[in-house]
């Protein structure tokens, strides 16, 4: 991946500092649109519930007008290397999301200092924020009960981890699971990393990786670097991709998201790969914030309608007959839970797509 291998002394004081900021009621400022776009309201520091989280806070990106049609909410992971950064990071790009009427949030996670690693916690709070969304964020902020996961270099690793991982218990957090449990409905990876041993065996031990895990692979350890690759994860149950990355990029190697792209498109996942020449590790390989969300906007709803329907509606391994109950439940509600197609409503067709889904006694999607 070859992270500079920059004053790890200096990350720590970055990552320490960060950290030690006192909890902040939430701060509500209002922005004007863009030249692209609609009013939005941000809402700062919302405090979100990971046990064991260093730093549970969050930023809320809401339009202010009407959503995009079959909108998702976005959950956003920052870069940094897993042990430096912070939510305000891609705040352009949230806030352009938002205008374009997608409804998204940054969050901060547990970072990793020296001795000290976040794997699996940080993973653990990107499931916590899904959890706020699908409770928190959809009773008070009416937002979406579709979820997409995204962000970049180490937040497209944690963004892949939230999305193939939805039933993993060690990567879930302490507590109930809310409603739809963990799945989530798309994943966008910038610059993500996918492949720690291969990473690893191809360029050498990586500084980034090394202060992550804070272990070196060896034999030993391989089953963690296993465990912490989100390409170890694909199976047919996992949503649609959309990758970015710089051909380029000399921290994170563009073979990344190559080889998930295509992990993903063997095993039939929809997987958009978006390939640069530019050489850099940075929002401006691909234009900057406002163009990448403009991009990202703009492949949602494909995403939205490509992802697979299961018979499993709860989730509990199997399609039976507790699935109709439930399914129905939520039908007759118009619940946002029971658009299994994706299209945006609530309507007959969805249950000609679940109960097609049902009898093949498809639970592919539930693991």
């Amino acid at each position: 991946m070859g992270f500079p291998a920059s004053d790890p002394s200096q990350r720590r004081n970055g990552t320490y500092e960060m950290n030690s900021l006192a909890r902040l009621t939430a701060v509500v400022v209002s922005l004007a649109p863009s030249c692209f776009g609609q009013p939005i309201t941000v809402y700062n520091n919302l405090p979100y519930t990971s046990a064991g989280c260093t730093d549970p806070r969050l930023d809320l990106y809401l339009p202010a007008g009407p959503l995009a049609p079959n909108a998702a909410t976005i959950v956003y992971m920052h870069s940094g290397g897993w042990n430096s950064g912070d939510k305000s990071t891609p705040a352009t790009l949230c806030a352009e999301l938002a205008r374009r009427g997608y409804p998204t949030i940054s969050i901060n996670y547990t970072l990793s200092a020296p001795h000290f690693t976040s794997h699996p916690q940080c993973i653990r709070d990107v499931k916590a924020a899904i959890r706020w969304v699908r409770t928190v964020g959809a009773d008070t902020y009416n937002l979406p009960w579709r979820v997409f996961t995204a962000g970049d270099s180490a937040g497209g690793h944690l963004a892949m981890m939230g999305a193939v991982t939805p039933n993993v218990a060690r990567f879930n957090p302490a507590g109930d699971p809310p409603p739809g449990g963990y799945a989530v409905q798309g994943c966008v990876s910038i610059y993500g990393v996918s492949n720690f041993i291969w990473d690893v065996e191809t360029g050498g031990q990586d500084p980034g990786i090394w202060a992550y895990l804070t272990i070196l692979l060896t034999a030993q350890t391989r089953p963690i670097y296993y465990e912490a690759s989100p390409i170890n994860y694909v199976s047919p149950c996992n949503p649609p991709f959309l990758l970015f990355h710089a051909l380029g990029d000399s921290i994170v190697p563009y073979q990344h998201s190559v080889m998930m792209a295509d992990a993903l498109t063997r095993v039939g996942v929809p997987a958009q790969l978006v390939l640069t020449a530019s050489n850099e590790h940075g929002f401006y390989a691909f234009g900057g914030q406002v163009s990448l969300a403009s991009q990202i906007a703009a492949a949602i709803p494909t995403m939205s309608s490509s992802g697979v329907i299961s018979g499993d509606f709860n989730l509990d391994g199997g399609a039976d007959g507790a699935d109709v109950s439930d399914f129905f439940a939520s039908w007759e509600l118009a619940d946002e839970s029971a658009d299994v197609n994706h299209d945006g409503a609530v309507d007959g067709s969805d249950v000609q797509d679940f109960f097609a889904a049902w009898e093949r006694g498809d639970v592919t999607c539930s693991g």
